[in-house]
């Protein structure tokens, strides 16, 4: 059982090791800490590679689904990562480079959670881990008045979303 949630919790676990070292690491250093970030990305693809393939396999009380389908979002969704930290590595330690990577593990970790699921209830839990790392995101210049009101805007949408989500699940399961 333990193999098929390895990587989401090496994601979890370097989520920590990310706030550890952002945390920890001088600020002349932190121009580095996309390192740690991709070195994190691809633990949990060697994770994916070395999982045993199964058919199609329920974990969790039938919560969590292990298949062909999640294994290719899982693989998809770990590329992208990897990506997007090597685009992002040029920004510095000016922009808290730390603070976005350590988001980007965090939305890494509901989509990754998202492509498993088999039951409404782990859907909310992985859509709202993931959505509350971009609400952040998309406000993350603080600066920027155009980010600081999509981050606001986002962040609107995203709480009428959810409780429109919230209510229909809860129709279905009354």
């Amino acid at each position: 059982m333990w193999a098929h949630l390895a990587v989401e919790l090496v994601v979890c676990a370097w989520i920590l090791l990310m706030l550890a070292a952002d945390l920890l690491v001088p600020v002349a250093r932190k121009s580095s800490l996309w390192m740690i970030a991709l070195v994190g990305i691809a633990m949990g693809a060697a994770c994916l590679l070395l999982q045993p393939q199964p058919g199609a396999s329920h974990l969790l009380f039938g919560m969590w689904t292990a298949d062909p389908f999640a294994r290719f979002f899982k693989t998809l969704f770990l590329l992208t990562a990897a990506v997007v930290i090597i685009m992002t590595r040029s920004f510095g330690a000016s922009r808290h480079l730390g603070a976005f990577y350590l988001l980007l593990l965090t939305a890494l970790l509901g989509m990754l959670t998202l492509s498993s699921m088999n039951d409404l209830l782990l859907l909310f839990l992985g859509l709202e881990l993931l959505t509350f790392s971009l609400y952040i995101m998309a406000a993350y210049l603080k600066t920027d008045p155009r980010a600081v009101e999509a981050g606001m805007k986002y962040l609107i949408l995203g709480s009428v979303s959810s409780g429109f989500l919230v209510y229909g699940v809860a129709l279905l399961y009354g």
